[in-house]
């Protein structure tokens, strides 16, 4: 059964889906410092988004490394930055877990 202490105790192996509404649970799972957070929309992004603050003070708690990836084309320079340097991480740390083809990696934007 995967409830929270399943997701602490194996959370090196596991990819979790995790909205604004459950952030709560981070209490129970205690994630490793350091952790990713990959924030994904597809709205422009704004500057004053309270949800956005709230989100940002749960993950700085727990020292979670936080990700912005926009679908929409809107991204400052600042996200762009960021999404460069996640990219690459994700470039060299995906294949340690997952048995992905570098090619296909190369593919992604």
């Amino acid at each position: 059964m995967v409830n929270y202490k399943f997701v602490h105790e194996h959370q090196s192996e596991i990819v979790m889906d995790l909205d604004f509404y459950q952030f709560t649970e981070l209490i129970d799972i205690k994630p490793d410092p350091g952790s990713h957070f990959i924030h994904s929309m597809s709205e422009p992004y704004s500057e004053e988004d309270i949800e956005d603050m709230v989100m940002h003070n749960w993950l700085d708690h727990f020292k979670i490394k936080f990700h912005q990836l926009h679908a929409s084309g809107h991204l400052n320079r600042r996200w762009q930055a960021i999404y460069f340097t996640a990219k690459n991480e994700i470039r060299e740390e995906l294949p340690k877990y997952v048995d992905v083809d570098i090619i296909e990696l190369e593919r992604l934007p």
